[in-house]
Order: structure tokens, then sequence, then C-alpha cells
């Protein structure tokens, strides 16, 4: 898992098993919770939880660009259930986020079918203009500018 330190600070990220061509940078931290105990969807869900994000937001160093230290990273208290209810959880929010994401697409299709019907029924003729748009006249292209230089050797 990967949380951002530096700028953005609590944006995260979970990285899946075996992923070797990640590459985080000193604006990150990267948390390797000890799976027996927590798990790392759980635990990214409750990062990113906008309660526990402002919680996070609290213990930045304020300066020109906000600094989240593992420190005070380390004095975050994690409200942690039992593995199992964890797991229970972890499956409940990352259904909810893939139904989010299916009704994101479905309204992200719909707008624009809705467009195109809309400008398929009117025909492209809006009250107060001419049904057949007149053409600009063509105009004559002039030959471009040159810049004059005086090269002295």
């Amino acid at each position: 898992m990967v949380l951002v330190r530096l700028g953005g600070v609590g944006r995260v990220a979970l990285l899946g098993e075996g992923v070797d061509d990640w590459v985080y940078h000193s604006s990150c931290i990267r948390i390797r919770p000890d799976a027996s105990q927590i798990n790392p969807v759980y635990l990214a869900a409750y990062l990113a939880y906008p309660p526990v994000v402002d919680q996070l937001l609290s213990h930045v160093q304020v300066g020109t660009v906000p600094l989240l230290t593992a420190g005070s990273l380390r004095s975050l208290h994690v409200a942690l259930p039992g593995p199992n209810l964890q797991a229970v959880m972890a499956g409940a929010l990352a259904e909810a986020a893939l139904q989010m994401d299916i009704q994101q697409r479905i309204l992200t299709r719909l707008t624009s079918v809705r467009q195109g019907l809309f400008t398929h029924m009117l025909g492209n003729n809006l009250p107060g203009e001419a049904t057949s748009r007149p053409q600009p006249a063509a105009r004559e292209r002039k030959a471009p500018r040159t810049r004059r230089t005086n090269r002295m050797s």
C-alpha cells in the first residue's frame, strides 16, 4: 500500500501481489500491514474514509507543501475489528465500488445518448437560425511574412 505524504496528503493506492513494476516516490510512504492482523483492502478503505483523512490532515506539518511524517502516521489510531469482520467490510466496500463504477459508466453513456437524441430530434435546426448557414467566403491566402536578419561574419 502506498500513501501520499507530501502535497496531496491522504491519497491511498493498494498494490496487488507480485507488483514489481511500481515506482513510488519520496513523496509517498509505503505501508506493509501484517496480513494476519489487518486486511489491506480494509486498511486502504479506512485510510480513504473522509473522517480519517481529516485526522491525517490534522497531523500534517504545515509549510509551503503539506507533509505527513512516518511518526505522525504511526500516532494515528486505527479502528481494528476482528479479521472476519474486516474481510466482510472489505468485500462489501469492494462491491459498492464496483456498483458505483458501473452506474457512473451508465450515466456517462446516457448523457451522450440524450444529447445525441435531442440533436437528432431537432435536426440541427434551432429557432431563429437560417436552415442553411451561409458558408464563409474563402479568404485569399497571403504569402507568409519572412523575417529579415542581418548576418555579420
